[in-house]
């Protein structure tokens, strides 16, 4: 069988855009991602379809609860659109903020219609700093064999990050070094092997390793 062979191989050209620059240049935005965590929460969602009795799950009456993950890194964040709507309370923008956000599945979380991101981060406007962005709906985009990716469409919520913040069950941190989410009982292990390693890596370089040899010297 005969190899093809194509003037302009479009398939190598688009990774190569994608991991090799893209992915090089475009930055990482961190946020704090709140995901629902079914396991704990109280909501029907197989006969009724009903989950809760508060808007968007937030309140006393609500069954819901979340995953709080810190520095999540989502890509592709685009300028907020303003959509000039009207109702009884006159001409407003809020209802129509509307963003996306990108991040890979190789990081080990599944976005679910009902998340809550806070892109805030950073941010010295404190009118700014209480909104938060709630998930309305998700697209997954296949890469072949190589990594999968969802599309969140963000929306902004009238939830403020002090009412979220009551119902959470679990602190999770997100590490680089790794593009995994652990808990973050597990992370702050990794993080003091990681400070570890960096610190015998260079006291081993400064005190054992001869630069006029290129050896690594004992002094026993």
């Amino acid at each position: 069988m005969y190899e093809i062979l194509r003037r302009n191989d479009y398939i190598q050209k688009y990774y190569d855009f994608v991991y090799k620059q893209y992915a090089k240049y475009t930055p990482s935005f961190p946020v704090t991602y709140y995901s629902i965590d079914f396991e704990n929460s109280v909501l029907e969602n197989e006969d009724l379809l009903g989950g809760t009795y508060e808007s968007q799950g937030i309140g006393e009456l609500s069954g819901m609860v979340f995953k709080k993950i810190v520095l999540f890194p989502v890509f592709g964040i685009d300028q907020v659109s303003l959509q000039k709507l009207s109702s009884e309370r006159g001409f407003n923008y809020r209802e129509g903020l509307e963003t996306k956000a990108v991040f890979s599945t190789e990081y080990g979380l599944r976005p679910n219609v009902g998340d809550f991101m806070d892109l805030s981060f950073g941010l010295n406007n404190k009118q700014l700093s209480n909104n938060i962005f709630s998930v309305t709906n998700i697209h997954k985009a296949n890469m072949g064999d190589y990594v999968d990716y969802y599309n969140c469409i963000l929306k902004i919520s009238p939830v403020r990050t002090n009412q979220i913040e009551t119902q959470i069950t679990s602190h999770w941190y997100y590490l680089d070094y790794i593009n995994k989410i652990v808990h973050w009982d597990n992370a702050k292990n990794l993080i003091k092997l990681e400070e570890k390693s960096k610190l015998l890596a260079s006291n081993i370089n400064t005190s054992v390793y001869n630069t006029t040899t290129g050896f690594y010297l004992s002094n026993g």
